[in-house]
């Protein structure tokens, strides 16, 4: 019988798992070398669209402004000219601009024009803003007349469900049936999900318009315990704002700032 030193028996073990340590890390390493060559053979070339500004995205659908026109783009339409399909601007328009605003993954898409015309019986100008709708069954459908899109966010969802604001500033809903149905608050449009909710910011508090019907929730902040040590009076409020709103489990939203409905 051999007789080994203890010793040795644990230098050896201690060579056997290091070198399977090793085994092990080239192994994860040659899978990640592998996976990132097979990653970067699966993305597609980057593709120059020019110099256009681009306002939102989905599902290969691009969207934007490009040379003061509405655009649509697509990887085998290519750039489409929206703008051209909108009815002919008043003849004393002395500016006239359209951009494409939102976009889904069917390709509805939500545009504005903003018209300028000068009044020589009063010498002034007049400014308007207009939202309209475009499919490519539909073609172009107006909205209505509609706060400026350039300065005020306007949504759309799967279903081509349209939330933006009017030229009073008060939100509202758009669909191609009901056309457009004032929600009751003026503020802004902060996202609307697949089920039509719509979460709106305005002032000190935000407010949850449901697509269902079910009454409007308010979510109210929870408000200051004691004024601060500089302040003369306590609103006893906090600024509440909205980023968005999920597309399931809308409850979250409302836990995490303790709506009140």
């Amino acid at each position: 019988m051999i007789n080994i030193p203890p010793s040795h028996i644990r230098r050896s073990g201690l060579r056997l798992v290091s070198q399977a340590r090793a085994l092990l890390a080239v192994s994860v390493l040659a899978a990640l070398a592998v996976s990132s060559r097979s990653l970067a053979l699966t993305l597609p070339p980057p593709v120059d669209l020019g110099a256009v500004g681009v306002s939102a995205v989905a599902q290969g659908y691009v969207v934007g402004s490009s040379n003061s026109s509405a655009y649509v783009w697509t990887s085998t339409s290519g750039m489409r000219d929206l703008g051209a399909l909108l009815p002919s601007a008043p003849a004393d328009a002395i500016s006239v601009y359209s951009g494409a605003i939102a976009v889904n993954s069917h390709g509805e898409v939500v545009l504005g024009r903003s018209v300028t015309r000068y009044v020589s019986a009063t010498d002034s100008y007049t400014f308007s803003s207009t939202a309209y709708y475009w499919s490519q069954a539909t073609g172009i459908v107006t909205i209505g007349t509609t706060g400026n899109f350039s300065q005020y966010p306007f949504f759309i969802n799967e279903s081509g469900v349209v939330a933006g604001l009017d030229d009073q500033l008060n939100t509202f809903r758009w669909t191609r049936t009901g056309g457009v149905q004032s929600l009751g608050v003026v503020g802004a449009i902060a996202g609307i999900n697949a089920r039509g909710d719509i979460a709106i910011n305005a002032g000190l508090q935000a407010y949850i318009v449901w697509g269902n019907g079910t009454p409007m929730t308010t979510l109210n902040s929870p408000g200051l315990s004691s004024p601060p040590p500089i302040s003369v009076s306590n609103e006893g409020q906090n600024n509440i704002q909205v980023n968005g709103i999920p597309h399931q489990n809308v409850m979250d939203v409302q836990q995490r700032l303790k709506a009140e409905p």
